[in-house]
């Protein structure tokens, strides 16, 4: 996936492609990591974001949680709730104030990548090259 991205993105720059087909494309993408910023809310929009963070907490902490528990009695350890909450938050603060969303885990990669062999979160980068 990623090899084809790369190529799409520079036969289109190399060609002309946007200009020549009118396609749409992103344009420059700013170097360097995003910046803090605090969000800027107003009153009526926070209320339809708190609804909306509570849901996204509430499926985000039960996904996790279940998914974590489920490898640790297989792995044979034991998984702290507490430390997953504050984990989570921590990670979905940290991305709201760099310009990023909500994160989970995933309860679909997490079990193809064990099954596979996988050891570290480094599998998430190599396994599309690994199927081939």
């Amino acid at each position: 996936m990623l090899v084809a991205v790369v190529g799409a993105t520079v036969a289109v720059g190399v060609f002309g492609l946007a200009h020549r087909y009118d396609l749409s494309v992103v344009g420059p993408v700013p170097k360097g990591l995003p910046s803090f910023e605090l969000p800027s809310v107003s009153a009526d929009q926070l209320q339809a974001l708190v609804a909306g963070a509570v849901g996204i907490a509430l499926v985000s902490f039960a996904d996790t949680s279940v998914l974590s528990r489920t490898f640790a009695i297989r792995g044979g350890y034991r998984v702290d709730p507490n430390q997953e909450r504050v984990a989570l938050g921590a990670a979905n603060v940290a991305g709201g104030l760099f310009q990023g969303f909500s994160v989970s885990s995933s309860s679909s990669r997490t079990p193809i990548a064990e099954a596979a062999g996988a050891k570290t979160q480094l599998t998430g980068w190599l396994a599309p090259w690994r199927s081939r």
